[in-house]
């Protein structure tokens, strides 16, 4: 259940490469006027390496009998996960360095103004990187081991996958119910709503007594 090497140097040089396509962003700064050409190269990027990622992640494990679409979903968040938090970090860790300049200067706080965290507090975006490392680690830890454990034709694997997808179906009917309640179809809400039908159908094929590889 074991990445090979060169599999491990592969995943860690995608997010090392992502990491510090960020941290030169935000170096450089996103001028005012940045066209959507420009943020459809990112999110084609981000995609990509998501998507090499998670073909590293699950294939090697590949075994007859698993879950191929269950697999496919948690190894993809799994790589969703790391790469977006390659990203947070490398945007936090670039932008503490960018505090030290002078308000005013060219693109000296240029994810500030993006995100809109103005406070320039050094200590936060310390915090920021240290927490999303801490947690995306163990996330993405677990939606890996899941994936893995989808992709094998173990009735106790399986089990351990599925509760991993039930737990994500029940977070997307929450999110659901909240977008009611509060009227908010803001991105947070809106991406657990529309993955639910995909990770009902995962659940289901993941299943341990549905044996039949798809």
């Amino acid at each position: 259940m074991t990445l090979r090497r060169p599999h491990l140097l592969a995943a860690a040089a995608t997010l090392f490469l992502t990491a510090g396509c960020a941290e030169r962003g935000v170096v450089s700064g996103p001028p005012p006027d940045t066209g959507a050409g420009t943020w459809a190269a990112v999110i084609i990027a981000a995609v990509a390496a998501t998507v090499v990622l998670a073909a590293l992640l699950v294939l090697p494990g590949r075994r007859g009998g698993g879950s191929r679409l269950a697999a496919a979903v948690l190894g993809l968040q799994a790589a969703g996960v790391a790469v977006s938090g390659a990203i947070l970090i490398g945007a936090a860790v670039r932008s503490e360095q960018l505090l030290g300049r002078p308000a005013d200067a060219e693109q000296a706080a240029s994810l500030l103004h993006l995100t809109g965290l103005d406070g320039r507090d050094v200590g936060f975006f310390r915090l920021v990187a240290g927490v999303t490392f801490v947690l995306g680690v163990l996330l993405v830890v677990v939606l890996a081991l899941a994936a893995r454990f989808a992709a094998d034709a173990d009735v106790v694997e399986r089990t351990l996958a599925s509760c991993v997808l039930g737990t994500e179906v029940v977070a997307s009917i929450t999110a659901g119910v909240l977008m009611v309640i509060f009227d908010d179809h803001s991105l947070p809400f809106l991406l657990p709503v529309a993955a639910l039908p995909i990770l009902v159908l995962a659940l289901v094929r993941c299943w341990p007594h549905c044996a039949d590889g798809v």
